[in-house]
Protein backbone atom coordinates (compact mmCIF):
# COMPACT_ATOMS: atom_id res chain seq x y z
CA UNK A 1 0.00 0.00 0.00
CA UNK A 2 2.67 2.37 0.90
CA UNK A 3 4.46 1.82 -2.60
CA UNK A 4 1.34 2.19 -4.07
CA UNK A 5 1.10 5.87 -2.25
CA UNK A 6 4.74 6.64 -3.21
CA UNK A 7 3.94 5.67 -7.19
CA UNK A 8 0.81 7.90 -7.36
CA UNK A 9 2.99 10.56 -5.23
CA UNK A 10 5.63 10.39 -7.92
CA UNK A 11 3.47 9.96 -11.10
CA UNK A 12 1.35 13.30 -9.92
CA UNK A 13 4.96 15.34 -9.29
CA UNK A 14 5.87 14.13 -12.92
CA UNK A 15 2.27 15.58 -14.46
CA UNK A 16 3.13 19.14 -12.01
CA UNK A 17 6.32 19.21 -13.79
CA UNK A 18 6.03 18.53 -17.13
CA UNK A 19 2.49 20.35 -17.25
CA UNK A 20 4.56 23.58 -15.89
CA UNK A 21 7.55 22.60 -18.35
CA UNK A 22 5.36 22.32 -21.24
CA UNK A 23 3.10 25.60 -20.58
CA UNK A 24 6.31 27.40 -20.58
CA UNK A 25 7.35 26.10 -23.89
CA UNK A 26 3.61 27.03 -25.47
CA UNK A 27 3.38 30.60 -23.96
CA UNK A 28 3.31 33.01 -26.77
CA UNK A 29 6.07 35.78 -26.44
CA UNK A 30 4.31 38.92 -28.02
CA UNK A 31 0.87 37.81 -26.10
CA UNK A 32 3.46 38.24 -22.84
CA UNK A 33 4.04 41.45 -24.42
CA UNK A 34 1.27 42.82 -24.91
CA UNK A 35 0.09 42.01 -21.24
CA UNK A 36 3.18 44.31 -20.24
CA UNK A 37 1.77 47.41 -22.25
CA UNK A 38 -1.57 46.90 -20.73
CA UNK A 39 -0.18 46.61 -17.33
CA UNK A 40 1.00 49.63 -18.32
CA UNK A 41 -1.71 51.48 -20.00
CA UNK A 42 0.84 52.08 -23.17
CA UNK A 43 -1.40 52.20 -26.41
CA UNK A 44 -1.52 54.78 -29.09
CA UNK A 45 0.66 57.26 -29.39
CA UNK A 46 1.89 56.79 -25.41
CA UNK A 47 5.06 54.72 -26.53
CA UNK A 48 6.65 54.36 -22.90
CA UNK A 49 5.35 55.63 -19.37
CA UNK A 50 5.50 58.98 -18.27
CA UNK A 51 7.10 59.30 -14.70
CA UNK A 52 10.67 57.64 -13.27
CA UNK A 53 8.74 55.55 -10.85
CA UNK A 54 6.71 54.01 -13.85
CA UNK A 55 9.51 54.09 -15.71
CA UNK A 56 11.92 52.00 -13.62
CA UNK A 57 9.04 49.52 -12.93
CA UNK A 58 8.33 49.17 -16.91
CA UNK A 59 12.10 48.77 -17.70
CA UNK A 60 12.16 46.21 -15.30
CA UNK A 61 9.36 43.90 -16.58
CA UNK A 62 10.85 44.43 -20.10
CA UNK A 63 14.18 42.81 -19.25
CA UNK A 64 12.26 39.86 -17.16
CA UNK A 65 10.47 39.23 -20.56
CA UNK A 66 13.43 39.25 -22.45
CA UNK A 67 15.34 36.63 -19.76
CA UNK A 68 12.02 34.48 -19.93
CA UNK A 69 12.06 34.48 -23.64
CA UNK A 70 15.84 34.20 -24.60
CA UNK A 71 16.25 33.89 -28.13
CA UNK A 72 13.00 34.76 -29.32
CA UNK A 73 14.74 36.95 -31.95
CA UNK A 74 11.17 38.99 -32.71
CA UNK A 75 10.83 39.57 -28.52
CA UNK A 76 14.22 40.77 -28.14
CA UNK A 77 13.80 43.48 -31.44
CA UNK A 78 10.75 44.99 -29.85
CA UNK A 79 12.18 44.89 -26.38
CA UNK A 80 15.45 46.61 -27.37
CA UNK A 81 13.35 49.03 -29.21
CA UNK A 82 10.76 49.63 -26.03
CA UNK A 83 14.65 50.23 -23.56
CA UNK A 84 15.58 52.56 -26.45
CA UNK A 85 12.70 54.40 -25.95
CA UNK A 86 12.70 54.04 -21.50
CA UNK A 87 16.33 55.59 -21.94
CA UNK A 88 15.22 58.37 -24.21
CA UNK A 89 12.34 59.29 -21.52
CA UNK A 90 14.65 58.97 -19.05
CA UNK A 91 17.21 61.27 -20.77
CA UNK A 92 14.33 63.87 -21.13
CA UNK A 93 12.84 63.88 -17.28
CA UNK A 94 16.57 64.41 -16.46
CA UNK A 95 16.52 67.27 -19.01
CA UNK A 96 13.52 68.68 -17.30
CA UNK A 97 15.40 68.43 -13.87
CA UNK A 98 18.37 70.27 -14.82
CA UNK A 99 16.51 72.78 -17.39
CA UNK A 100 14.73 74.06 -14.00
CA UNK A 101 18.00 74.59 -12.69
CA UNK A 102 19.70 77.17 -15.31
CA UNK A 103 20.66 80.62 -14.02
CA UNK A 104 19.23 82.09 -17.19
CA UNK A 105 21.08 85.29 -16.30
CA UNK A 106 24.57 83.67 -15.72
CA UNK A 107 24.22 80.41 -17.02
CA UNK A 108 27.36 77.84 -16.27
CA UNK A 109 28.51 77.57 -19.62
CA UNK A 110 31.75 75.82 -19.11
CA UNK A 111 32.55 71.72 -20.25
CA UNK A 112 31.12 70.17 -16.32
CA UNK A 113 27.92 72.91 -16.34
CA UNK A 114 24.43 72.17 -16.40
CA UNK A 115 24.21 73.59 -20.08
CA UNK A 116 26.71 71.11 -21.02
CA UNK A 117 25.38 68.23 -19.10
CA UNK A 118 21.73 68.87 -20.70
CA UNK A 119 23.57 69.11 -24.07
CA UNK A 120 24.70 65.58 -23.65
CA UNK A 121 21.38 64.49 -22.56
CA UNK A 122 19.84 65.87 -25.35
CA UNK A 123 22.18 64.04 -27.31
CA UNK A 124 21.56 61.00 -25.64
CA UNK A 125 17.32 61.44 -25.87
CA UNK A 126 18.12 62.10 -29.62
CA UNK A 127 19.95 58.98 -30.30
CA UNK A 128 18.18 56.63 -28.41
CA UNK A 129 14.64 58.11 -30.58
CA UNK A 130 16.96 57.29 -33.69
CA UNK A 131 17.90 53.92 -32.56
CA UNK A 132 13.76 53.41 -31.79
CA UNK A 133 12.69 54.10 -35.03
CA UNK A 134 15.08 51.81 -36.50
CA UNK A 135 14.52 48.83 -34.59
CA UNK A 136 10.95 49.97 -35.50
CA UNK A 137 11.51 50.11 -39.37
CA UNK A 138 13.53 46.61 -39.15
CA UNK A 139 10.84 44.80 -36.54
CA UNK A 140 7.57 45.84 -39.03
CA UNK A 141 10.00 44.74 -42.09
CA UNK A 142 11.36 40.54 -40.55
CA UNK A 143 8.18 40.19 -37.92
CA UNK A 144 5.19 41.80 -39.98
CA UNK A 145 3.01 38.90 -38.75
CA UNK A 146 3.93 39.74 -35.22
CA UNK A 147 3.68 43.75 -35.50
CA UNK A 148 -0.16 43.01 -36.24
CA UNK A 149 -1.00 41.08 -33.63
CA UNK A 150 -0.07 43.75 -32.06
CA UNK A 151 -2.69 46.04 -32.67
CA UNK A 152 -2.14 48.24 -29.54
CA UNK A 153 0.88 49.80 -31.51
CA UNK A 154 0.08 52.32 -34.10
CA UNK A 155 3.12 51.85 -35.77
CA UNK A 156 2.40 55.32 -37.77
CA UNK A 157 1.28 56.86 -34.77
CA UNK A 158 4.54 55.59 -33.01
CA UNK A 159 6.77 56.88 -35.84
CA UNK A 160 4.90 60.45 -35.37
CA UNK A 161 5.25 60.32 -31.42
CA UNK A 162 8.72 59.60 -31.48
CA UNK A 163 9.54 62.23 -34.23
CA UNK A 164 7.70 64.66 -32.69
CA UNK A 165 10.18 64.38 -28.96
CA UNK A 166 13.29 64.49 -31.67
CA UNK A 167 11.59 67.85 -32.92
CA UNK A 168 11.21 69.08 -28.96
CA UNK A 169 14.38 68.13 -27.93
CA UNK A 170 15.74 69.93 -30.80
CA UNK A 171 13.96 72.71 -29.95
CA UNK A 172 14.97 72.48 -26.10
CA UNK A 173 18.80 72.33 -27.55
CA UNK A 174 18.05 75.27 -29.84
CA UNK A 175 16.94 77.28 -26.44
CA UNK A 176 19.73 75.97 -24.21
CA UNK A 177 23.16 76.78 -27.14
CA UNK A 178 21.13 80.57 -27.06
CA UNK A 179 22.19 80.65 -23.44
CA UNK A 180 26.02 80.01 -24.30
Amino acid sequence: MKRFLLIIAVLVLVIIVATGFFSRLQADPIAEFKAVEEKFGLSGEKIVPASAGELSDYKKELLELRARFRGQKDLDLLVSMKLDLVEMEQSLLEVQQEFSRVDRLNPDCSSEGRIAKIRDLIENAKAKAGLALNKRTLFLSDYGQQANQLESINWQGFEDTVNGVMLGAESIQTIINSYC
